[in-house]
């Protein structure tokens, strides 16, 4: 009999298993269902900046990562609010293993630094809809890049360079709890980021994770000037995990500035959907012959770019 579960990236399964070895920088404990829901909703702890209670952590979000005209890092939510990191806790995060210049998303727990220049006016501040920026402390930072996205001519050569040995369970995966179940989707965190949640099958092992490769491929041999849709294909290499027991689930950012850039050179306009195949099996044994399309609209993302 297979056990059902989730695994939410191996920070999260670290976390539940192991928290001493994650939290290197301040330890204390998180409920993991409480963190699972955060992670895939994409939920900022916003209530919090206007609390006056002294509560473990202020927020916790999915971030992107920026680099100033300086050079120096900074995280972007979804909405635009920047959030400036303390320069003692970007070293305490990179001595952990965590690479600002490395990594393009982010799900991080920070705590707003109380100073002067930044903590009252944007407290005061925090109701408008107009971006804010935020100096706080990292209490702790896991990267959530996916693989990057393969641009080829065709597939004739794609084996070599992504193999695919398993099926995904889907893109769209339920997650069920006490409280009721919730289906995430794919979606757009900006113009350039998907954030592709996916299910799969694999060894309950914290070994495993890494053995287990989830690319998006673009085939540039498939694109013609009459284009409407960018068509991606997910491909999933499970390595030398041989195990169904265990229903995992993954939430990665897969930045489709490359392929977009790409689509636009051949057919002169943003696309309109982005499509993403791949091969479904709900028990995870064997590779189908058909695929099924997951399609994400971009109209409306691509004209909020070119109005700004």
């Amino acid at each position: 009999m297979k056990r059902e579960g989730i695994l939410l990236r191996s920070f999260f399964i670290y976390l539940t298993l192991q928290p001493q070895k994650i939290l290197k920088m301040k330890v204390f404990k998180l409920h993991f269902l409480f963190i699972a829901l955060t992670l895939l909703a994409g939920i900022s702890l916003t209530s919090c900046f206007n609390s006056d209670d002294e509560d473990p952590i202020d927020g916790a979000m999915l971030v992107r990562i920026r680099s100033s005209i300086y050079g120096s890092g900074y995280f972007e939510d979804a909405s635009g609010n920047t959030y400036i990191p303390t320069q003692a806790s970007i070293n305490a995060m990179e001595a952990a293993g965590f690479s600002m210049t490395n990594t393009t998303m982010a799900y991080i727990m920070f705590k707003i630094v109380d100073s002067p220049t930044t903590a009252a006016s944007s407290r005061e501040s925090s109701t408008t809809t107009e971006p804010q920026e935020y100096y706080i402390e990292v209490l702790s930072a896991a990267p959530y890049d996916g693989e990057a996205v393969l641009l080829m001519r065709d597939e004739a050569s794609v084996d070599a360079v992504a193999p695919e040995t398993a099926p995904v369970v889907s893109l769209k995966p339920t997650v069920s709890t006490n409280y009721g179940s919730t289906v995430y989707e794919p979606s757009f965190f900006d113009s350039d980021i998907l954030m592709l949640p996916t299910s799969f099958r694999m060894k309950y092992s914290t070994e495993m994770v890494s053995q287990h490769k989830l690319r998006l491929v673009c085939y540039m041999s498939d694109m013609s000037e009459d284009d409407t849709r960018l068509v991606l294909y997910m491909r999933h290499d499970k390595g030398e995990d041989t195990s169904l027991e265990y229903l995992s689930v993954v939430y990665y950012g897969y930045n489709l500035a490359g392929a977009i850039s790409q689509f636009r050179n051949i057919t002169k306009h943003d696309p309109q959907e982005i499509v993403i195949r791949a091969h479904i099996s709900e028990t995870g044994a064997e590779l189908t012959t058909d695929y099924t399309d997951y399609v994400v609209d971009y109209s409306e993302i691509s004209q909020k770019e070119y109005s700004n």
